[in-house]
């Protein structure tokens, strides 16, 4: 098992990029697209701890061939009450990556969405200053940049040699400091 975390500026962030779109007004709106498969135990928690940290909207994937009934019900109420579009077109297919990037972008655009993360589900975003936002650190790049480049953590097993039945936040405690971090980018248009 494998988390990555980013930094940049200030805070910490898991993904490849964040990129930004149509700005309008004051309030600035994050989302995060994702693709997941046989991830339904981390999925929640996941939606979850970004939400506190202020991501709005989630533009999710499913590539399961036989997802968890369960986990596609709880999804299905986060969609109701518009934190989450739940797609799932990839279901079961291969190379299904880029399409569903290509689709969350595409469908935050429409959405007026200011920023969007495209992460795994074993990658979280961390802010440092608690009393901050992922908006509120956003808004600093809104109007300057279209994309921001950001460090990727890995954090490893953690020791672990089989799947524990704990959460990763609780589990993933400490990095593997002989990784270095590197810059990942992608650069998106609006």
């Amino acid at each position: 098992m494998r988390s990555r975390i980013l930094s940049i500026l200030g805070f910490v962030i898991v993904g490849f990029v964040i990129t930004t779109f149509f700005l309008e007004g004051e309030t600035i709106n994050v989302a995060i697209g994702a693709i997941f498969k046989e991830e339904d135990d981390y999925l929640l928690e996941w939606i979850e701890y970004h939400s506190l940290i202020g991501v709005q909207k989630f533009y999710l994937f499913s590539n399961d061939c036989h997802p968890d009934p369960s986990t596609t019900s709880l999804l299905k109420t986060y969609a109701s009450l518009n934190i989450v579009h739940l797609s799932t077109e990839f279901s079961c297919s291969t190379s299904a990556q880029h399409l569903a990037y290509d689709s969350a972008v595409s469908l935050a655009a429409a959405d007026n969405v200011d920023w969007i993360a495209l992460v795994d589900i074993d990658e979280f975003i961390h802010v440092r200053d608690p009393t901050k936002s992922i908006a509120n650190i956003m808004s600093m790049y809104t109007n300057k940049y279209n994309a921001v480049g950001l460090l990727w953590r890995v954090f490893g097993s953690n020791n672990h040699v089989k799947k524990p039945e704990t959460k990763p936040i609780v589990l993933l405690t400490h990095d593997d400091t002989y990784v270095r971090p590197f810059f990942l980018k992608i650069l998106l248009e609006r």
